[in-house]
């Protein structure tokens, strides 16, 4: 992999959607290095696995209002949104239980 290059993965977003401060957040976060945009639209987790895969990114950008977490995070391909106050990396889900309680109509 080129180390020159920033790898981005941008799920469901167009590179041209990036405001100006998003792409200064982003050369901040990866210094002296060129950002290199891919535009991903997987049908499932299996294909997202795949696109990063294929692609290394060193992160993927994922919708701010549904970011969806995936196979590829347990890969370790870190998956971001961006906020106003800098990317901020999703956690990996853990699975939690509680007892089943049927609800009755009242």
């Amino acid at each position: 992999m080129n180390m020159c290059h920033a790898r981005i993965i941008l799920l469901r977003r167009n590179p041209d959607s990036l405001t100006p401060e998003e792409i200064a957040m982003l050369k901040a976060t990866f210094p002296g290095r060129e950002l290199s945009f891919f535009r991903t639209d997987p049908q499932d987790y299996k294909e997202h696995l795949l696109n990063c895969e294929a692609i290394q990114p060193e992160v993927v950008i994922l919708p701010l209002e549904r970011p969806i977490p995936s196979l590829a995070m347990e890969q370790g391909y870190a998956h971001v949104v961006i906020t106003p106050n800098g990317l901020s990396e999703l956690l990996p889900l853990q699975p939690q239980f509680k007892p089943f309680a049927l609800k009755l109509e009242s």
